[in-house]
């Protein structure tokens, strides 16, 4: 396989619930990444917050793709791990699509994924 088609292969998640499938944004390393004064209050449909006990990333993020999936308005989120914590923190957001632009950068963030919903 080239690896540029594994790497679309690996940014790209369908998630076949509710017609919504869910592409990775890239963001440059390092991964400090949170929602920007444009998503917040106004974008936000729901947050969520998992204690460090142990979860691992890939499975937040499934439960956040549940979770979005179950709401019609919702066309994004993302999630990160609290620095100073460890908990995993994650939003759902509503309105237009979302690009890089949106996000910024912060000291008491890690490990940020941001992703976008398009409907089939």
């Amino acid at each position: 396989m080239k690896p540029t088609a594994l790497a679309v292969a690996l940014v790209t998640w369908a998630g076949v619930v509710s017609g919504k499938h869910y592409v990775e944004l890239m963001l440059e390393d390092p991964q400090n990444w949170v929602g920007g004064p444009g998503l917040f209050p106004s974008r936000v449909l729901a947050g969520y917050e998992e204690p460090d006990n142990g979860t691992h990333a890939s499975t937040w993020v499934s439960y956040l793709q549940g979770e979005c999936s179950s709401l019609p308005r919702c066309t994004a989120f993302f999630s990160f791990r609290g620095f100073d914590t460890g908990g995993l923190f994650g939003y759902l957001l509503g309105g237009s699509s979302v690009t890089i632009e949106d996000f910024v950068r912060t000291p008491w963030a890690a490990n940020s994924t941001v992703w976008s919903v398009y409907e089939t």
